[in-house]
């Protein structure tokens, strides 16, 4: 199988911000979004084929799966950085998001993946380890942590769209 390292930086250090709003797969995965998107899903596919890979996205409002092996995530440069809203995956998992309805983050395959090691600065997030001893390090404000796999189910028809916003059941897995 492929076992590529890839090297993935979005955005400039010390600009602020200057690459936020993106969905990165450090390997194999799905972006779907229909027309007006009010629904959007990110999945990773052939959870076993991939590298160890470094991600790096200086700002906010990312989905980051790390997919295969152990992969090095940071989101944002310092405790200072404004990097809100993301959802880091360290392995293989699922995002969808039904607006105005509903969220679900969850891993999938947890006894895939690797060591990774994910950073996030900044604001609301949700970091997911997956497989193996991983290494989590957030500075921010409300945050929802799994060292390994889980589920993070929210209810979107009240409240507003922010991450973290009308969060209903976490487990683990």
């Amino acid at each position: 199988g492929r076992r590529q390292r890839y090297f993935i930086s979005i955005g400039e250090s010390g600009v602020e911000n200057s690459g936020k709003n993106n969905v990165v797969l450090g390997d194999g995965g799905e972006y779907e979004v229909n027309n007006d998107k009010t629904s959007v899903k990110v999945t990773t596919d052939d959870d076993s084929i991939g590298g160890a890979d470094e991600i790096n996205v200086y700002g906010g409002g990312n989905i980051v799966m790390g997919g295969a092996q152990g992969d090095e995530i940071t989101i944002g440069e310092s405790a200072s950085s404004s990097s809100n809203e993301n959802v880091v995956l360290g392995d293989a998992g699922r995002y969808e998001l039904k607006k105005n309805e509903s969220l679900e983050i969850q891993t999938k395959n947890d006894s895939i993946g690797g060591v990774d090691s994910i950073k996030i600065y900044g604001g609301d997030n949700v970091a997911m380890g997956g497989a193996f001893g991983d290494t989590i390090e957030i500075v921010g404000t409300t945050n929802v942590v799994l060292g390994d796999g889980g589920l993070a189910e929210y209810d979107k028809s009240n409240v507003s769209n922010m991450v973290n916003s009308g969060l209903q059941k976490v487990e683990t897995q």
